[in-house]
């Protein structure tokens, strides 16, 4: 396999690599993937050695497989880990708000009272909601590169994001004025 042509390896095995990378994602993330899987078949073709008792096809299946499915699991668990990071919350507050600055203890409070309610909301908004404020606020992805990676326009995300933006702010809103009626 050595003594092939990098280049006519990776032309011969790309319908492999994409066939493995369309069994756990599609569209857009899809083809960011692919470099992931072309790297693994590098590798595989870098460490394979013909006298153990197993086929390069296998070999690179299994390293190609391997380098995609660590690359999506840095995905998940950036989006998973994100909800419990204050910074990115402190993004949302301020495009809800436009306010973050803090000057004295009882604003401190009430801040960390609001970051522990953005947190159980967004726990709480549906799927496609959730991912786009994750990306946008944690990872720092624009609405254009979010409609890009996930297939929709970037009119739909913008869309979203403000509905999203919205659905925060309205529960917001209504829990403080539970909370009001409830000291009266």
């Amino acid at each position: 396999m050595k003594n092939k042509n990098k280049k006519d390896i990776i032309n011969e095995y790309t319908p492999m690599i994409h066939s493995i990378i369309n069994k756990y994602v599609s569209g857009n993330l899809a083809k960011e993937l692919f470099p992931v899987g072309v790297i693994g078949l590098l590798q595989a073709i870098e460490q394979f050695k013909s006298k153990k008792n197993i086929k390069f096809i296998t070999y690179a299946h299994i390293k190609i497989k391997s380098a995609i499915l660590d690359e999506l699991r840095k995905y998940k668990d950036v989006l998973t880990k994100a909800i419990y990071y204050e910074d990115f919350i402190d993004s949302i507050l301020y495009d809800i708000f436009e306010k973050v600055e803090i000057f004295n203890p009882e604003e401190i409070i009430l801040k960390r009272e609001k970051i522990y309610q953005i947190r159980e909301i967004i726990e709480n908004l549906e799927k496609d909601l959730k991912k786009i404020i994750l990306l946008h606020y944690y990872i720092g992805y624009t609405i254009k590169r979010i409609g890009e990676i996930s297939g929709y326009s970037e009119d739909i995300i913008g869309r979203k994001h403000r509905e999203a933006l919205n659905i925060i702010k309205n529960k917001l809103n209504e829990d403080e004025n539970v909370n009001r009626r409830n000291e009266k």
